[in-house]
């Protein structure tokens, strides 16, 4: 071999070397990423599942106010019921007292 396919074949090296080095920080750099990514979404799903469970006792209660409330609003078709009998009512007491 003369010197000149020995300097290319040292220079070959030496950027193989360099390329397996950055390689190497890439990939330690994609290991890392992933693991930070998993946190990520682990965090994301634990204060998930905390503010639910946080929440879910105003939603609760919301929803008990909701369901007494079209209770109410129910209850108060019933009331007319009750008007007409009390006019019913009214008609039959005025019609029982003697007049003057």
């Amino acid at each position: 071999m003369d010197a000149e396919a020995k300097g290319l074949l040292q220079r070959l090296v030496t950027l193989t070397e360099e390329n397996n080095t950055i390689l190497k920080k890439l990939h330690r750099a994609q290991v890392w990423n992933r693991i930070f990514f998993i946190v990520r979404v682990v965090v994301f799903i634990l204060i998930s599942l905390g503010l639910y469970y946080y929440v879910n006792v105003y939603f609760d209660r919301i929803r008990n106010f909701y369901n007494q409330t079209t209770g109410s609003v129910q209850s108060f078709g019933d009331i007319t019921q009750y008007t007409n009998l009390l006019g019913e009512l009214l008609k039959k007491i005025d019609t029982t007292t003697p007049t003057k």
